[in-house]
C-alpha cells in the first residue's frame, strides 16, 4: 500500500513540475507583447513632452506627432439622461423653543376602602405593600398632602410641584 501511495507521490509532483516548467520554456518570447504598466499622471505628462520635441524639431515631423494631438476620449465618463436637480438653500425659520410644564407622576395609591368615623371620612389607600389609613390634611410619605375627600373622590397635592391630582374612592349606593 505504501509503494502504492509513493507511486501516487511521485506522479502528482512530477505533472506539477512539468506544468510550472512548461510556460517557462515554450512562451519566453512574448515579454515583448506585454504592455507595459502605467499610470495615469505619466500618460498625461507624455503628449506633451512629446509635443515639445516635436515643436523643438520643427513641422517635419507631421506624422510623429499627429497621434501626440490627438484628444483621448474618457472611456468611462457618465452618460444619462438625467439631469441633476439643483438645489436651493432653504432659510430655516428660527423656531422658538417649547417650555414644557412639569407634570407630578402618577398616583402610587390603590383605594382599598373607607370609613366614616364621627363627621370625619377616613380612606384605605394601598402603596405597594404598605396599608395608608389617612385623613383631610394628613401628609403620605412627604410627598402627597390630602386636600380634600368627598363620598366619590379623594383630591390630593403633590407637594414638590403644587399640583393636583384626584383619585376615585367609590360612588354612594
Amino acid at each position: 500500500m505504501n509503494s502504492r501511495r509513493g507511486l501516487y507521490w511521485a506522479i502528482f509532483l512530477g505533472a506539477a513540475a512539468l506544468v510550472a516548467l512548461i510556460p517557462e520554456y515554450f512562451f519566453a518570447g512574448d515579454d515583448e507583447l506585454a504592455v507595459q504598466p502605467t499610470d495615469p499622471a505619466s500618460r498625461l505628462q507624455k503628449p506633451s513632452v512629446a509635443a515639445q520635441q516635436g515643436e523643438q524639431n520643427g513641422a517635419g515631423s507631421g506624422a510623429k506627432s499627429a497621434p501626440a494631438s490627438v484628444p483621448q476620449a474618457d472611456l468611462f465618463a457618465v452618460r444619462s439622461w438625467r439631469v441633476v436637480p439643483q438645489f436651493k438653500p432653504v432659510a430655516v425659520a428660527p423656531v422658538a423653543p417649547v417650555v414644557y410644564r412639569p407634570s407630578a407622576p402618577p398616583l402610587p395609591f390603590h383605594f382599598i376602602g373607607k370609613l366614616e368615623d364621627h363627621s370625619r371620612l377616613q380612606v384605605f389607600l394601598q402603596e405597594g405593600e404598605q396599608v395608608h389609613v389617612v385623613r383631610v390634611g394628613d401628609v403620605i410619605g412627604g410627598t402627597y398632602k390630602v386636600q380634600r375627600i368627598t363620598q366619590e373622590q379623594m383630591t390630593l397635592l403633590y407637594l414638590p410641584l403644587k399640583i393636583s391630582q384626584s383619585l376615585a374612592v367609590g360612588s354612594t349606593l
